[in-house]
């Protein structure tokens, strides 16, 4: 992981892709120093053409919560995500807080109507890379979020990535906790419409799911709504 943050500080300053190491000096299209013409439009190919696609809905008694993805987990997007949450490459959390900021702004979702929440990464990833994939990634917007939502200590859970749909479900039961009392004061102090909780990957929306289970009941007391920002959409094949 350090070698990995070493080798991207060497790239940026060479000007070299973070991903191919092909020369970035000459870039045309690409608006980035760490990523070559070549990936990055590879990458932009990943990106979700049809609303429709990148739509899924989370519904529990008492309502329903969309959830927007940006990428198909494929690719040179996905290789972008792995070589930046394995290796440390974090100078590719620029190419990832760019594209959220974007849809935010498309969407319309004005920066002081707008709360951001996202979802921690597991402890042992944390302890691995050293930093909170999505936090990184949220710091270089302009938009507000706060860290409210955490692990419990009570419960440790299997990588879900080798687990299937039913045993994830299963897994993630009271593995989050909400810093209720947090997210009550944030509501009082700003005039917030929206809350968006926000993680990288959605495959079967388990975490998704369970965290809204968590605030969904404080926002709608609030009078506030609730929606879902993934960065990569991931059909599970059993």
């Amino acid at each position: 992981m350090i070698i990995g943050y070493y080798l991207s500080k060497i790239r940026s300053f060479f000007k070299v892709c973070s991903l191919c190491s092909h020369p970035t000096k000459g870039n045309k299209t690409s608006p980035f120093s760490f990523l070559c013409d070549e990936c990055f439009e590879k990458a932009e190919a990943n990106l979700f053409r049809s609303a429709v696609h990148a739509k899924a809905t989370i519904t529990f008694d008492g309502g329903s919560v969309s959830v927007n993805s940006l990428f198909h987990y494929e690719g040179v997007a996905r290789e972008a995500l792995l070589r930046y949450k394995i290796d440390g490459v974090v100078a590719l959390s620029e190419f990832f807080s760019c594209h959220i900021a974007a849809w935010l702004t498309k969407n319309g979702y004005k920066k002081e109507n707008v709360l951001l929440l996202p979802l921690p990464s597991s402890r042992k990833g944390l302890k691995e890379r050293g930093f909170d994939q999505m936090i990184k990634i949220l710091e270089q917007t302009d938009y507000t979020f706060l860290p409210l939502i955490s692990n419990s200590k009570k419960k440790r859970v299997k990588m879900q990535k080798r687990l299937n749909k039913k045993e994830r479900e299963v897994a993630v039961k009271g593995k989050f906790t909400l810093d209720e009392k947090g997210l009550v004061k944030a509501l009082q102090d700003r005039q917030y419409s929206t809350v968006i909780l926000i993680d990288d990957v959605a495959t079967t929306l388990s975490s998704l799911r369970e965290t809204v289970h968590l605030v969904y009941p404080v926002l709608h007391k609030n009078g506030i709504k609730c929606e879902c920002l993934t960065l990569f959409k991931e059909e599970m094949v059993l």
